[in-house]
């Protein structure tokens, strides 16, 4: 019998093993068929980003969704936030120097988790989003991302900036 291919095939943790060959591709065993390469895939990737995770076969087809990563056993849940921390790398800012309003454009100079940045931002509704309370995503004119993951766990400094724009 054929599978609907609009059908989605929740898997159940115990039945997806992840683990990495010699050449650091990520393979799977689930539900007891191996596969030589999987590439995962956030559903929620800003409102739930440990959960709903799509594996695919290489070419893009759907093998099934996991519920969530903490249901994984360690070694696996560990290869599976590898994976997802390389393909959806976003720098943290961890620190606001300044955020200053030209005529057409706000810029901000940030530290962030892989170093100091200058984001250019043509206006601040299309550039900022908050997927969760507290949480930001900020992508400036040149299509660069960076992520506060909470606005009160930063600085005092960084915070009198952030309140320039509100």
């Amino acid at each position: 019998m054929l599978q609907d291919p609009y059908e989605i095939t929740m898997l159940e943790a115990e039945d997806v093993w992840l683990h990495r060959n010699a050449g650091g591709i990520l393979q799977a065993t689930i539900r007891g068929i191996d596969y030589n390469e999987v590439h995962l895939y956030r559903c929620y990737p800003f409102s739930k980003p440990d959960e709903y995770i799509s594996i695919r076969k290489p070419g893009g087809e759907e093998i099934g969704i996991m519920r969530r990563l903490e249901d994984l056993e360690s070694t696996s849940r560990q290869e599976a936030r590898r994976e997802l921390n390389l393909r959806y790398l976003i720098p943290r800012i961890t620190h606001i120097e300044k955020i200053v309003q030209n005529p057409a454009l706000w810029i901000w100079k940030v530290d962030t988790t892989l170093g100091a940045m200058t984001l250019a931002l043509r206006n601040l509704h299309e550039h900022l989003q908050s997927p969760a309370p507290g949480r930001y995503l900020i992508s400036d004119i040149e299509g660069r991302r960076c992520e506060i993951p909470n606005i009160d766990e930063l600085d005092p400094h960084s915070r009198k900036q952030w309140n320039k724009i509100l």
